[in-house]
């Protein structure tokens, strides 16, 4: 919920972000709280069932969201591997309902599409012709930056 109170705070003025530090910040205490807790449900379907069902469903899991625009804004390494890790995670729990599958099928998908796009950004596309290609996916998508395509 903090992501989600931190969210309306404007990004600073000249960062070239749609994010406040302390929205940003946030969202990466959400995602490592919940990697750090996962140890805790242990093996128990019925646990994993439950924090799947009042965690990441009926509060929606904004953080990831977040950091994934972040991700591919700013081309952050270190964010990128926390997006990993909670993809990762997700498929420790994809099995406790199908809802559970979706949320892993979906944040596994957007991490691939962020790990080519820093894979395409290192490899140095010249001619900026990928920029634009992820900028309208990203427009279509409602998540790319202000002034990108559809946005």
């Amino acid at each position: 919920m903090s992501t989600f109170v931190h969210r309306v705070i404007p990004a600073p003025e000249g960062s070239g972000s749609q994010f406040s530090n302390e929205c940003l910040e946030s969202s990466r205490n959400a995602i490592k709280c919940h990697l750090n807790g996962l140890g805790t449900l242990g093996d128990s379907a019925y646990l994993k069932q439950t924090y799947v069902s009042w965690t990441m469903m009926l509060t929606p899991f904004a953080p990831f969201f977040i950091l994934f625009c972040h991700v591919i804004e700013r081309v952050d390494i270190e964010d990128l591997n926390l997006l990993k890790a909670f993809a990762e995670s997700l498929d420790k729990l994809k099995e406790a309902s199908d809802t559970a599958q979706k949320l892993f099928s979906l944040c596994k998908t957007m991490c691939d599409v962020a790990c080519a796009y820093h894979e395409d950004i290192w490899q140095g596309d010249q001619d900026g012709a990928l920029n634009h290609e992820y900028d309208e996916f990203m427009g279509q998508m409602g998540l790319g930056a202000p002034g990108a395509a559809g946005v």
